[in-house]
């Protein structure tokens, strides 16, 4: 049987949890791809295609790979590492539900907001929780604190969000939110569950 201070020892030493997820800093791209896409539905359906000439089909999905590669550069994935839990705990008080939101209702905090501090946060030791992947390299977006002298700072993971589409601002939402608290319980009952399963 391993002591309590055997358990301590061998969790820090692990390395914490963490996601990626990729996100395009072209909003307009995707409302373009989903335009293009819904043209593309009614050339298929019209086949109003001549013999030696290229197909309607063809011509729009062209548009579409013409489009998907410009935006290829405006790819960024993200990786977020799981909080210590203290630490999850403290944002959730500073951020006060959205009473409009049920999520926000049942849980007694901001979800939204909390994820975004979560994103940039850093611990005492300095260490930082959200990154952006740059090759092989991981790069912590600047992210300064609003002052006095300072009243309207640089925060690129505030540009990045004004950049992405809706769906993937919440796929970043969903992605930090799993990490901190959806994969950790589901974790934790699967364990208890194999446990009881040892001593029944």
């Amino acid at each position: 049987m391993t002591t309590l201070s055997d358990k301590i020892a061998a969790a820090k030493a692990a390395p914490r949890d963490h996601l990626d997820v990729t996100v395009s800093l072209n909003k307009d791209m995707s409302e373009a791809v989903e335009a293009l896409t819904a043209e593309l539905t009614a050339a298929k359906k019209s086949n109003d295609d001549r013999l030696g000439a290229p197909t309607a089909a063809s011509v729009v999905q062209a548009k579409i790979d013409a489009v998907l590669s410009e935006a290829v550069d405006q790819l960024v994935t993200m990786r977020f590492t799981q909080l210590p839990g203290d630490e999850w705990r403290v944002l959730t008080q500073m951020c006060p539900p959205n009473p409009e939101l049920i999520l926000d209702r049942h849980l007694g905090y901001s979800v939204i907001d909390t994820c975004k501090l979560a994103a940039q946060y850093e611990d005492k030791a300095g260490r930082f929780y959200g990154h952006v992947i740059d090759g092989d390299e991981l790069t912590v977006p600047i992210a300064h604190r609003v002052t006095k002298t300072n009243p309207d700072p640089t925060n690129e993971w505030q540009d990045m969000y004004s950049l992405m589409s809706g769906p993937e601002f919440t796929a970043i939402v969903d992605t930090i939110y799993a990490l901190n608290v959806d994969a950790p319980i589901k974790r934790l009952a699967a364990v208890k569950n194999h446990s009881a399963s040892l001593t029944a």
